[in-house]
């Protein structure tokens, strides 16, 4: 994570398995959760939610009956204060009031500090279901 002057961050990745299938982006202070819905992509007032790659969803023909089968990993990747550079899979706004983005879930959660406000969100999902890479731009809109 690198921070800005005024110690809000400026990016964020990481690279783990979700063992529910879901990656949450909300608020510190709030409670509401997304109600998930049947798009890959669920929203609130102070956040979202996406379904992504189960950690357990992993190709069994590339290891041997000898092999532990590591679980299935998902990228994220969050850009703040910059613009998706070409088209994205969904676009929304999102108020974060106390600064601080959680991304995680049941298992895991980090706490991002962004900044006070009201943000434009842009995603992109790769592929667009069952995502393993989810790259997320944040601008204060």
């Amino acid at each position: 994570m690198e921070l800005l002057k005024d110690g809000a961050m400026d990016s964020w990745q990481t690279k783990r398995p979700f063992r529910w299938g879901i990656v949450l982006f909300l608020d510190r202070d709030r409670v509401e959760v997304p109600e998930l819905s049947h798009s890959w992509i669920s929203q609130s007032p102070h956040g979202f939610v996406i379904k992504v790659r189960h950690a357990e969803d992993v190709d069994l023909n590339v290891v041997s009956d000898e092999d532990d089968v590591p679980p299935a990993e998902v990228q994220i990747a969050i850009w703040v204060d910059r613009e998706a550079p070409g088209p994205v899979s969904f676009s929304g706004v999102i108020d974060v009031p106390s600064g601080v983005l959680t991304v995680g879930d049941a298992d895991l959660e980090d706490a991002l500090p962004i900044g006070a406000g009201r943000w434009s969100v842009q995603i992109a999902c790769e592929p667009p279901t069952h995502s393993d890479r989810v790259t997320v731009w944040l601008r204060r809109g």
